[in-house]
């Protein structure tokens, strides 16, 4: 395919479907005879010469004895060269005399994540944001649930208990939580029921009576449990669950219903559910004579939806309300005729409309999650009213999600998933639309997920992600526990009745937390009177750079800074969590990304908040993260689940619902006209617009425009667009590449060794690097290469700490840089290079690390050193039972870390100490690889 085949976004939607579902994604290369090029014909650099490197057996293999060569790499006059090329004699510009100076960062601005050395109420999380959270705050350790995330949370009336659905990663559960004990040294957890995978629950709940609680779930029934409130005992009753008919699932085809809202009428008797993927209402009986017998349902204008309510300050229980994120809409559901319910009305909303409160028989206020608005929806005039929840925001990013309205102090509260925070407001209903006047904030832990006001005034939060991972000494599994994500158990925070001054104390305290950008110690840049010639502009509304106007964004997979790094001089790194045990294989296996790294710069204190590729690649692509990535990534084939079934993506960045408002980097790119490039990258292309006629998706890139097949050589991929860069010359100013080959697929008898595909992938970087180090551009160029997520290695410091190369004439060389950076400083970085707006709230709040860049360039190029590496093939199972079964028991290793036990074993072949028979754990991987071979399963409770 030619670039251009592509016209609209309809159409790259349905190339990238295409291209998955006709088996695009074969995991190795076929080997080829080279292509012939003529140094005279710029169009037969078109197509790289093909790479056998990862061809297993790797005997017939010219490149087993000999390094990949890329013509694109050959002397600058002796290659042809399209008309876009510039004259360049090989040559670069004189250096000038340094004139603007930054300074090193100091104090808060180098913390490194975890908990603050100077205050034990802060933690500093990977984003570099501060938690101190108010009031009381328990997390839930139930070490036989892996690590979860509190997904919602029902107060138990007239009693201390709190009934929370604890979601995520490990086994599901629902909690019995005693408010009394949050913050003391005791455990709050009185009971827990357990839903291991492949059994997926959601976050509505219900209590029917005073001792029947129903949850939501993705098995095709309601679960029901029987709570004994005098003990705080839970227990799992199958006879009480609810069977639901069968549905769909996102692509329409039969499945499970997967439960998105629960609403029991007030009188009790009938129980409202609503779907995810199914665009049916059910209406089911709540009485114990008919106890889960449909009575009726209706057809609503789309899915998903989100939560159902019934209005507490109507008793007939007429109507039930639905948030419907499909259409942006509040939709009003007539259930008095319960054989027969019908939509009555409905009221458009902003994006991704969530909770839902009653402020009155007049008023609903609806939470808008990717619109970072309130809408007040008038049922007397039919009509609804968006409110900001910020109004000095304009960007997008602080995400309302779950609303709480406590009548007797007229407070209205919204968490804010983005901003660590619940807000409130006080209503005055006498007005229309009614008053909203800001009444403060309290800081929470990271991604508050739920929020109720207690009968005493109290506020109770439950949150998602915890305090943070923290350390790991050892390296650890992808997919089977990982201590990235184990340790990260959410929890529940209690707040006394807050006044005043604890809501506006709260407020400061949450933006302080928030601007990681202006901590204390942050770099500074000086200059003389009159010159303004730093490379990286201070600010991004003084227009572009003035040195810099070519950035490249390299995305790399799944490691930690000391698995690479950790022996790195002048860096605080861990030598004994490296893949490879000593420097000098270090050295060798990595051998041009080190290069890279000694000569250039790098951080010593940069993290992704990912764990898992699904969300790094939301990172990288967004600069940020969101409530639909945070509670979904787990449901597309980690931990035995696989909820999302669409074989040509994740749904987070793809579909409508999982898209932020602003979109991607790609769309942030157009819209300030900076022309771009992408090479091999599915998220947030479903609109990819052209720039001046430039069409920024290449369709033809080796290894597929999605990423796709981890193990097409990367060398390839790097010799295709060294082309680009050398013979065509039409690279846009921003360019987003992907070399995933360092991701490998473990040891098998038909796949390359992990070190042959981190070679390979290294000596992919280092063409890359040479590539633009040797072209008219490279004066005027930054390439920042990172990885996707950190889940390969362990980490001395925190789980998610991450390698991070930045190569330019304009970085100071050599540097190790101590400020701590995330993602989303990397997207702030292209926002001032190219003197753009920034594209939501996170990366406007972010650190930008000035200490790193120079007035006074090194123009001196990068030489790439050809792999030395040997090639080599992954073991025999008879050779080795225990590896090749683990191996074997794997799918599609194109999945994207959907092969559990692949870190684990990784880790085992670097440092030369594979398993020698199946362990438990090993066991437990293969058996969760099994249920996601299987696809989606069908858990029948149906007695």
């Amino acid at each position: 395919f030619r670039r251009g085949f592509v016209t609209t976004p309809s159409d790259l939607l349905i190339f990238l479907f295409t291209l998955v579902l006709l088996g695009c994604s074969s995991s190795t290369a076929v080997q080829q005879q080279a292509i012939v090029v003529d140094a005279g014909d710029p169009s037969t650099f078109k197509e790289p010469p093909k790479s056998c490197a990862l061809t297993c057996p790797v005997s017939g293999c010219a490149e087993n004895g000999a390094p990949y060569v890329c013509p694109a790499l050959a002397a600058w006059d002796s290659l042809p060269h399209e008309s876009t090329c510039a004259d360049w004699d090989g040559g670069a510009p004189a250096v000038e005399a340094t004139k603007c100076t930054a300074t090193a960062a100091s104090g808060d601005a180098v913390k490194y994540a975890g908990p603050d050395p100077d205050d034990a109420t802060k933690v500093i999380l990977p984003d570099g944001r501060r938690v101190t959270p108010a009031g009381s705050i328990s997390y839930f350790r139930e070490m036989d649930l892996e690590g979860g995330e509190a997904y919602s949370l029902l107060p138990v009336p007239s009693s201390n208990w709190i009934l929370v659905v604890d979601a995520g990663y490990g086994v599901h559960a629902v909690l019995a939580v005693d408010r009394t004990k949050i913050g003391t040294s005791s455990d709050p957890v009185a009971s827990y029921v357990k839903y291991p995978a492949p059994k997926t629950l959601n976050s509505a709940a219900v209590l029917v009576g005073t001792s029947t609680v129903l949850v939501a779930s993705d098995d095709g029934v309601v679960e029901a449990l029987d709570f004994d409130a005098t003990k705080g005992t839970l227990t799992e009753d199958d006879a009480k669950s609810i069977p639901l008919p069968e549905s769909v699932d996102d692509n329409n085809n039969k499945a499970n219903w997967y439960v998105s809202g629960l609403a029991l009428s007030p009188d009790g008797s009938k129980l409202v559910v609503t779907s995810v993927f199914d665009k049916r209402l059910l209406v089911l009986d709540a009485t114990q004579a008919g106890w889960g017998k449909q009575l009726g349902s209706a057809t609503l204008p789309n899915a998903p939806t989100q939560q159902a309510a019934f209005d507490p300050n109507d008793a007939t229980g007429h109507f039930v309300y639905v948030t419907e994120q499909g259409d942006r809409k509040l939709l009003e559901v007539d259930v008095s005729n319960a054989a027969a319910p019908a939509v009555t009305r409905s009221w458009g909303t902003d994006k991704n409309p969530w909770g839902i409160a009653f402020l009155d028989a007049r008023w609903i206020a609806v939470a808008n999650d990717f619109g970072d608005t309130l809408t007040l929806v008038d049922r007397t005039a039919n009509s609804a009213t968006a409110v900001p929840v910020d109004s000095a925001v304009t960007l997008h990013g602080e995400e309302p999600t779950a609303l709480a309205f406590d009548a007797p102090s007229h407070m209205l509260w919204t968490t804010l998933a983005g901003a660590n925070a619940v807000a409130a407001w006080t209503v005055d209903t006498s007005q229309t639309p009614p008053a909203l006047s800001p009444a403060g904030r309290l800081p929470t832990p990271w991604w508050p997920t739920g929020v109720a006001v207690l009968p005493d005034g109290s506020v109770a939060i439950s949150n998602m992600r915890g305090p943070s991972s923290g350390t790991d000494p050892t390296q650890y599994p992808i997919g089977s526990g990982n201590p990235d994500r184990g340790p990260m158990f959410g929890g529940m925070q209690i707040v006394a009745k807050p006044s005043a001054a604890d809501l506006s104390a709260g407020a400061a305290a949450v933006a302080t937390n928030d601007q990681v950008g202006a901590l204390a110690g942050a770099p500074t840049v000086t200059c003389p009177h009159g010159e303004n010639d730093f490379p990286l502009p201070p600010t991004n509304t003084q227009g572009p750079s003035k040195h810099i106007d070519h950035v490249f964004f390299i995305v790399r997979e799944n490691k930690t800074f000391d698995a690479l790094l950790g022996d790195f001089k002048g860096a605080n790194g861990a030598p004994s969590l490296t893949m490879k045990a000593s420097t000098v294989d270090m050295d060798k296996l990595w051998l041009d990304f080190r290069k890279a790294g000694r000569q250039f710069a790098i951080s010593d204190n940069y993290y992704t908040s990912a764990e898992v590729s699904v969300q790094g690649h939301v990172w990288t692509v967004f600069g940020r993260s969101f409530d639909f990535d945070e509670r979904a990534w787990f449901l597309t084939g980690y931990g035995g689940r696989q909820v999302y079934d669409n074989p040509a993506s994740q749904p987070q960045g793809i579909i409508p619902t999982g898209r932020p408002a602003e979109g991607s980097v790609f769309d942030w790119m157009a819209a300030n006209h900076v022309e771009y490039d992408v090479y091999s990258e599915g998220l947030g292309l479903i609109s990819a617009p052209m720039v001046n006629g430039h069409n920024p998706v290449h369709l033809d890139v080796p290894g597929g425009p999605t990423q796709g097949q981890i193990g097409y050589p990367d060398v390839e991929r790097a010799c295709y667009e060294a082309a680009h860069v050398r013979v065509f010359c039409d690279v846009g100013n921003f360019v987003y590449a992907l070399l995933p080959n360092d991701h490998t697929e473990g040891v098998g008898m038909s796949t390359p060794s992990p070190e042959a595909m981190v070679a390979v992938n290294d000596d992919a970087t280092g063409i890359f690097l040479d590539a633009v180090s040797h072209s008219p551009i490279w004066k005027s160029s930054l390439v920042v290469i990172t990885e996707d997520d950190p889940a390969d290695g362990g980490d001395h410091v925190e789980n998610h700490r991450t390698p991070v190369l930045f190569v330019s004439p304009w970085v100071k060389h050599g540097y190790v840089s101590k400020q701590h950076v995330d993602v989303s400083s990397v997207h702030k970085i292209f926002a001032h290079v190219f003197g753009i707006p920034y594209p939501n709230e996170i990366v406007a709040n972010a650190a930008l690390p000035l200490d790193l860049f120079t007035s006074t360039p090194d123009y001196t190029p990068f030489t790439h050193e050809p792999r030395q590496w040997p090639l080599s093939c992954g073991v025999e199972p008879s050779v080795n039972l225990a590896e090749g079964a683990l191996s074997a028991s794997w799918g599609d290793v194109d999945d994207v870390d959907e092969q559990p036990g692949l870190g684990d074993q990784v880790w085992r072949a670097m440092r030369g100490l594979p398993a020698t028979a199946v362990t438990p754990t090993m066991q437990r991987q293969m058996d969760e690889s099994a249920r996601l071979v299987r696809g989606r399963v069908h858990v029948n409770h149906v007695k």
